[in-house]
């Protein structure tokens, strides 16, 4: 097993990552997804793990037939969606990718994302929230790195890991997932 003193010292990069970040993502998901329970957006029903995995894809399309893993639909802000669609399908590898320097955000592919999603969902979101839909991405991407470095840090009892430095792993993907979204848009960091 291995102990908290070196998970401590393993992770001290990230956790410096992520603490930097802090009031930056506090702030970020207040104005934006906090504000759907504060009144100044309303809830919409909404798929809340809205990732890559949970869509099935035609075998000779390409094209997704069906969302699934339906039990998380409900109440929230469609932000949460957009976040981790942009954390899944405009990344250069999937969360599972144990080297940092393989992992970042794909501008084109961002894009399209969000283009596609204020298409069909923007007349449902206030000037602010359309102007700031880029940041949903980023705000998604740092909370999965948080819950990973802190399963990690916890000794992985929460997610399922397939070896001992999984959820290092993850977490180091996902803090260089959200540094290259710092840099596709200069806005999402607020230091």
């Amino acid at each position: 097993a291995i102990g908290l003193s070196h998970r401590l010292r393993r992770a001290a990069g990230e956790i410096a990552f992520c603490t930097e970040r802090a009031d930056a993502l506090c702030g970020r998901y207040h104005a934006t997804i906090g504000s759907a329970g504060a009144g100044s957006a309303r809830p919409l029903v909404c798929h809340n793990d809205a990732k890559v995995d949970n869509l099935l894809l035609d075998n000779a399309t390409g094209q997704p037939v069906c969302v699934i893993d339906r039990d998380t639909t409900g109440p929230g802000h469609p932000f949460v969606d957009l976040g981790d669609l942009l954390r899944t399908a405009a990344a250069s590898a999937s969360e599972d990718e144990p080297d940092p320097k393989a992992v970042h955000l794909v501008p084109s592919r961002a894009d399209a994302i969000v283009e596609g999603f204020l298409s069909r969902v923007g007349g449902l979101l206030s000037a602010q929230e359309r102007a700031c839909a880029r940041t949903a991405g980023w705000i998604i991407t740092m909370e999965q790195a948080i819950r990973f470095l802190t399963d990690y840090l916890a000794g992985d009892t929460y997610y399922r890991i397939r070896y001992a430095e999984h959820n290092f792993d993850r977490a180091a993907n996902q803090c260089a997932l959200a540094a290259s979204m710092e840099a596709w848009d200069p806005a999402i960091a607020l230091r």
